[in-house]
């Protein structure tokens, strides 16, 4: 199944698997996201899986942090699969070729959530020096035009 990108913005509290992850700056490993035990102060969200007829499973969800190791975000994988060949189209095949994510895999996801923390706070840092850029020239614009009025007012 081919879903769009969704931006989803949430309360940043331990209610919700991604907040819960954001506010303690760790991890989750989900081998059920509906199989939760009533222990946990977070609650997995049915409401995409609902609109989308598709079933997530397994969960494995990594805060993203800045060189400062400050949180940036949180980065989730949904249903790993026993192959990648396989498709998840509904929750039959969700259930039947999901795997948990392992302690191998985890590895990998968390070089990659690194990585992509750093990504997102270098694109941070060169939008703000274009922008400040931008901000010079106009500046410098600026005041050339005033320094040309001046000068042929003067004239």
């Amino acid at each position: 199944m081919d879903f769009p990108f969704e931006e989803m913005r949430f309360p940043l509290d331990e209610s919700s698997v991604a907040g819960y992850v954001a506010l303690t700056d760790g991890e989750l490993n989900i081998p059920d996201a509906y199989q939760l035990s009533g222990t946990v102060p977070y609650r997995f969200n049915q409401s995409s899986d609902r609109r989308t007829g598709y079933r997530t499973k397994s969960i494995f969800a990594i805060s993203l942090a800045n060189k400062q190791k400050e949180v940036i975000g949180v980065l989730q994988f949904i249903n790993r699969k026993k192959a990648r060949s396989l498709k998840i189209t509904d929750e039959k095949s969700a259930l039947a070729y999901t795997l948990a994510f392992d302690s191998d895999i985890n590895v990998l996801l968390q070089a990659l959530a690194s990585q992509a923390g750093i990504a997102i706070e270098n694109t941070i840092l060169q939008n703000y020096i274009k922008a400040l850029f931008e901000g010079f020239v106009n500046a410098s614009v600026a005041a050339k035009d005033s320094i040309s009025f001046q000068a042929n007012r003067n004239a």
